[in-house]
């Protein structure tokens, strides 16, 4: 498993720089779940890092109009929210223009939200067929809402093994999100996505707060932990 950690600014970035972590995200959490960040933010920190980690970059939601023509050509991969597109015809044409206005370098996440009928996103099974025919690479399981707990609130292990098998099957990556703490790691080793995506458990206090360099040694003490007792198993 890769170990994702979402920083808001390049000042997060250089924080996480110090840790053995796989993978950066950048994303505003103070503009909902999947909130981007500037373009100042995208072509200071992808540039800078790029050479170590993974840099994908969070878009905001499909229907806002996000515009990807300014991602920095180093960066992995960009994702967006799919909420309010439930019943739209049209999003999957939205969705592949938004690619397509990436350099074609990037890779593409297609996201589906544990919180479906909260978010108005489409169903698992659409998000699927859709990310197949988009080349997508990953697919993220995400929350919408950050007030109900955790994705595991949402939905079952058993469930998430099934999507991520399914996802498996189309020969994409799986990638767990969704308020994850340290005491849902043994959970999450069960489910072993290929990707964990984390920030409010490296946060203070709440995921719209500062990353906090404790609280990051904590979790990745424990992530670490468990991988190593897992990988013995």
């Amino acid at each position: 498993m890769q170990l994702l950690v979402s920083v808001r600014s390049a000042d997060e970035a250089q924080i996480m720089g110090r840790y053995p972590i796989d993978r950066l995200d950048l994303k505003e959490p103070l503009h909902g779940s999947l909130g981007a960040t500037s373009v100042d933010t995208w072509q200071d920190v992808v540039p800078t890092w790029h050479e170590r980690f993974g840099v994908s970059i969070a878009l905001g939601e499909l229907l806002d109009g996000p515009d990807a023509s300014y991602v920095p050509q180093q960066t992995d991969s960009i994702k967006v929210g799919l909420s309010g597109c439930r019943g739209l015809s049209d999003w999957p044409d939205q969705l592949r223009l938004l690619y397509e206005s990436a350099p074609e370098s990037v890779s593409r996440v297609a996201v589906y939200y544990a919180d479906q009928q909260y978010a108005g996103c489409p169903l698992f099974e659409e998000v699927l067929e859709v990310a197949q025919h988009l080349a997508c690479e990953t697919i993220l399981v995400d929350t919408f809402g950050k007030l109900t707990g955790t994705v595991l609130n949402l939905l079952s292990e058993s469930e998430l093994i099934s999507m991520r098998n399914a996802v498996h099957a189309i020969n994409c990556q799986f990638a767990l999100a969704g308020s994850i703490q340290i005491d849902d790691l043994p959970a999450v080793k069960t489910i072993h996505p290929d990707i964990v995506a984390v920030r409010s458990a490296m946060c203070l206090a709440d995921r719209s707060s500062q990353i906090c360099e404790q609280q990051v040694a904590k979790f990745l003490n424990s992530f670490h932990e468990s991988h190593v007792v897992t990988a013995q198993q």
